[in-house]
């Protein structure tokens, strides 16, 4: 039980900057996904491009907002990162397509619940 106890630590937590990477991606991978979510709710996006657009904008302010201010030295240890972009853009899509496939499920099982009501009353 110790021996396997070492292994785990050594391939887990020796690696710091592997698993602080990964988190840091993650944490940019869900960042923008309540915006995917959002905006065909509130704006009536239909066309996912239009919402895949909205979100790389959004994020590109993020992204470019941070290039600007850590040059004026507002803030530290922040920078420009395309992969910051990318994984952003990433999770507000993924955010519209949980919205997209719910709605149309939702539609589905009304449609299911509204046939069976109207076989009833004939």
């Amino acid at each position: 039980m110790k021996l396997y106890f070492y292994k785990w630590k050594y391939l887990f937590a020796h690696d710091w900057f592997f698993w602080n990477s990964v988190k840091l991606s993650f944490y940019n991978f869900i960042m923008l996904t309540p915006l995917g979510v959002f905006l065909p709710l509130l704006f009536k996006l239909k066309r996912i491009s239009k919402s895949i657009l909205a979100v790389f904008l959004v994020s590109l302010i993020i992204e470019s907002s941070q290039l600007i201010l850590g040059y004026l030295g507002f803030i530290r240890g922040r920078e420009f990162d395309i992969d910051d972009l990318n994984l952003n853009t990433f999770g507000g899509a993924i955010g519209y397509l949980f919205i997209a496939l719910s709605s149309r499920f939702i539609q589905s099982l009304q449609n299911r619940h509204n046939g069976k009501e109207m076989n009833s009353l004939n």
